[in-house]
């Protein structure tokens, strides 16, 4: 979301709700800091390796779109689920 703006210049308000478990947010800091998330694969392996195996995990996104289209109101919404499980802790490659 944070993105937005850059490469839709006429954005007016955007906003966003992401809900996690207690101390996510503690803990991604902590990350941070120690530098772990400073590229997308180190990242990856980190976060891998917090799920245990046979945790299931979930993803649902809601994007809305509202403004003018050939000088009508309109309205584009898309809609995801993603949903993933942690089958082994094994780094491909």
């Amino acid at each position: 979301m944070v993105t937005l703006p850059r490469y839709f210049r006429a954005l007016r308000s955007a906003y966003e709700r992401t809900i996690r478990w207690r101390r996510h947010l503690d803990l991604v800091r902590t990350l941070r800091e120690l530098g772990l998330l400073s590229d997308f694969e180190t990242a990856k392996y980190i976060f891998s390796r917090l799920l245990r195996p046979g945790t299931n995990d979930l993803s649902i996104m809601v994007v809305e779109a509202r403004g003018e289209l050939g000088g009508d109101r309109a309205i584009v919404r898309f809609e995801g689920v993603d949903y993933a499980r942690v089958v082994s802790r094994q780094w491909p490659g």
